[in-house]
Formats: structure tokens, sequence, C-alpha cells
């Protein structure tokens, strides 16, 4: 008895040890996997500054020379730099949905691989605690039937 008390107790720690070091595993992992996220949001926030601050520079100087051209030019001029301010407006509206979109994307795609990346994780988890679980039983069987 005092041997099988030791051989349950012993294998009760290896199953112990073993979830410890699975959820260990996980949380290393799943932070491993918030801190990429991060960084990727980070980086697409730059991008996406940069990309707006970039269009505004050249809105900028898109109506800087608008208007030197309306003063030098004023009635041949008129219908053309209306023309050319509501292009500009549109290409800029363009550009700012197509970088939205593409945060999005990234977003829905970094979202989607976490989910996947968990749900592997906690399967393999599951898996692992049944085949521990089904060994112990088996062993504590075994030992009791010894």
């Amino acid at each position: 008895n005092d041997t099988t008390r030791e051989r349950i107790e012993d294998i009760q720690n290896t199953v112990d040890d073993i979830v410890d070091d699975v959820t260990d595993t996980i949380s290393d992992n799943t932070e491993d996997i918030l801190n990429t996220v991060e960084d990727i949001v980070n980086t697409v926030n730059d991008t996406t500054r940069e990309r707006i601050e970039d269009i505004q520079n050249t809105v900028e100087d898109i109506v800087d020379d608008v208007t030197d051209t309306i003063r030098n030019n004023i009635e041949e001029f008129e219908n053309t730099v209306e023309e050319i301010v509501n292009t500009v407006r549109d290409d800029i509206r363009n550009d700012i949905e197509d970088v939205r979109n593409t945060v999005e994307d990234i977003v829905d795609d970094v979202t989607d691989t976490i989910s996947d990346n968990t749900e592997d994780i906690l399967n393999t988890v599951e898996d692992i605690v049944n085949t521990v679980n089904d060994t112990t039983r088996e062993r504590t069987e075994d030992i009791l039937n010894t």
C-alpha cells in the first residue's frame, strides 16, 4: 500500500509538472503573439501617419502651384483649378480609404492568426491532458492490480 501510494503520488507530481509546463508555454506563446500584434499595429499606425503627412505635404505643394497659376492666369485657369482641386480631394480620400482598408485587413489577419494559434494550443493542451489522464488511470489500475 505504501509503495502504491508513493507511485500514485509520483504520477500525480509528474502530471502536475506537465500541466505547469504546458501552462507556462501557453502563457509565453500568448505573450509573444500579443507583443507581435502590438508591434504590427504600431508599425501600421506609424506608416499611416507618415502616409497622411506625405499626402498633406503633396496637397500643400499642389495648392501652392495652383495658387501661383491662378494669380498669373485667373481667367484662363479658373475651370482647370476647380478640376484639380476636386481630383486632389478625391485622390486624398481614396488614399486614406486604401490605408484604412489595409490596416483593417492586417488587423483581421493578425486576429485570425491569433485565434487559430490559440485554438491549436488549446487543442494540444487538451490532448496532452487527456493522454496524461488516460495514462495515469492505466498506470493506477496496473499498480492496483499488481
